[in-house]
């Protein structure tokens, strides 16, 4: 259900100096506080209505914003009369219409109701091409199934890199991630030159990762060398030509002395001792 549209004003201008108005002025004078009341409490229901006019002629209505004034019909037709005398409000458009308007009142109204227009209509376009750009979406329905599913297609992953073990090499530089090896699929990424990012820094070709096992003769410890390696790397900016020869070159000695020393930690020798024991118990 389409949203009603608003009509009149929820705002209108209220000048700082309004009190000092001669028209203002001359029904406080006349009529006291209750003059300026009545004033404003009728630019309110002026300005809330459609067309900036509110018909006051009939003697329910004027009953009706007396008691809402706290005054009398008597002392309500009298600031009325006032306040057309001092052209607070349009007397003829009273005399031929029964209403209270003005030629400022609507001046000021239509300021707001052309800005309105435009954001109607420009709200208006907008509604008009989406609605044109889902048509054109259905009728080529059938072409945008076909380029999602490409899209789907392109975003699929590489499958996990080749095991750096097999001798054969019987599969292609895409096939280079294998199941075999516990690197996390998102830390093997195929990058340019046949290398395989195996961390956030590191990378390597298949062949060396092979080489490197062989070397250590534990998968294990050519992780953590990657490790070691990716995060020195991550801290200092260190950049090296070649990450297979930069492991080779220190980060197998650092390994090794890491090795070393957790082995000669008490604790580790305590906890050694003590699963020694309970395979001889």
């Amino acid at each position: 259900m389409a949203r009603p549209q608003k009509e009149g004003l929820d705002y209108f201008p209220h000048d700082c100096d309004a009190f000092n108005d001669e028209k203002i002025e001359a029904l406080v004078m006349l009529h006291g506080p209750i003059g300026y009341m009545f004033y404003f409490v009728m630019l309110e229901r002026i300005y809330r209505t459609k067309d900036f006019e509110l018909k006051i002629s009939d003697a329910e209505t004027k009953q009706i914003f007396a008691r809402k004034l706290s005054i009398t019909t008597q002392e309500f037709d009298s600031i009325l009369f006032s306040s057309l005398k001092w052209g607070c409000f349009d007397e003829d458009a009273y005399k031929k219409r029964g209403v209270l308007t003005s030629n400022g009142i609507k001046k000021r109204a239509n300021v707001v109701v052309k800005k309105r227009n435009k954001m109607r209509s420009e709200y208006g376009l907008r509604i008009s091409d989406a609605e044109t750009k889902q048509k054109l979406t259905r009728n080529s329905s059938e072409k945008g199934e076909r380029k999602e599913k490409k899209s789907k297609v392109n975003n699929i992953y590489n499958p996990p890199y080749s095991s750096p073990l097999k001798k054969n090499n019987e599969h292609s530089q895409d096939d280079q991630c294998s199941n075999e090896h516990s690197i996390p699929v998102d830390q093997c990424s195929k990058i340019q030159g046949g290398k395989i990012k195996y961390a956030e820094f590191v990378s390597m070709t298949n062949d060396e990762y092979s080489s490197l096992v062989a070397k250590l003769g534990d998968e294990n410890k050519v992780k953590r060398c990657i490790e070691i390696l990716d995060n020195y790397k991550g801290a200092n900016g260190k950049k090296y030509k070649s990450d297979y020869r930069a492991i080779l070159n220190w980060v197998i000695t650092r390994l090794h002395d890491e090795e070393s020393k957790n082995s000669n930690n008490p604790e580790n020798q305590e906890r050694r001792e003590m699963i020694k024991s309970l395979y001889l118990s």
